[in-house]
């Protein structure tokens, strides 16, 4: 955040005051402050556009996991991983090589409002038991959700 007519950098919203954000024009009328508009467009504009996303194994191989007895599990290469949704896109999801590091690819699935991705990711997650992927593994090795889903959120 950026507090207009001085050089500081606000990143703790606790510091901002009203005449940081506001002011009163002319005619004696309280207004937002033009920078302050464009953050809630912005803000706006993320819950307008986001993708839902798959995280997919790279190449078969051990792969964290955390819904089964064990740390890790098998995955053979083009399987689901993890579910998710996101409204900055990959690059700030996964900043970084995280995702090379992991050895993982961002595949988007669907794209549409926030509340529509997330009701895709859930479907998705809560319908991964009945997924060719599960259904491959033995029947004692099969999951809840997908090995990188911590949970059904």
């Amino acid at each position: 955040m950026y507090r207009p007519g001085t050089k500081e950098i606000i990143t703790d919203q606790k510091k901002l005051a009203w005449d940081d954000v506001a002011y009163i024009d002319e005619h004696g009328e309280p207004k937002l402050k033009e920078w302050r508009l464009k953050e809630l467009d912005k803000k706006i504009k993320e819950f307008e556009e986001a993708e839902q996303y798959a995280l997919i194994a790279k190449a078969d191989g051990q792969y964290i996991c955390y819904v089964c007895n064990s740390a890790t599990c098998f995955l053979q290469k083009g399987m689901v991983w993890k579910y998710g949704v996101t409204r900055r896109g990959v690059d700030k999801r996964y900043p970084g090589d995280s995702l090379f590091k992991m050895n993982l690819y961002y595949q988007i699935e669907f794209q549409g409002t926030h509340q529509e991705c997330l009701i895709e990711e859930k479907r998705k997650i809560f319908l991964y038991p009945l997924y060719h992927d599960n259904l491959v593994r033995k029947v004692s090795e099969r999951m809840l959700r997908p090995p990188g889903n911590k949970n059904d959120n």
